[in-house]
């Protein structure tokens, strides 16, 4: 989903994306949410696979980086914005995964 965020003047009509369709706010405030409840179901199964603080304190990081990159796309008018958008949804679900993963090591 963090790739159909673009700014408004990197959008062109043969490319359809949730900020060209819901506008910069709803489509950043859907994004946040979307990945909040990812952060949520993740939640839900880290605890029922280990009951550790450990690996849920830092699985607090990408979910910062998620809601500090959503602010910076909407308060920053540059070319970074986007992609910042982009890279942290990928380091989120990375993140996840790999915390998933160690809960079985």
């Amino acid at each position: 989903m963090g790739r159909k965020l673009k700014r408004k003047n990197e959008e062109t009509e043969g490319r359809d994306t949730y900020s060209a369709r819901l506008g910069m706010k709803f489509a950043s405030v859907l994004f946040a949410g979307v990945y909040l409840t990812i952060y949520w179901m993740f939640s839900y199964m880290l605890f029922s696979l280990a009951e550790t603080l450990t690996l849920f304190y830092i699985s607090l990081i990408p979910l910062g980086i998620i809601i500090t990159s959503t602010i910076i796309y909407l308060s920053w008018d540059n070319k970074l914005s986007p992609k910042l958008v982009e890279g942290s949804a990928i380091l989120f679900y990375l993140s996840t995964h790999l915390l998933l993963a160690f809960t079985r090591v």
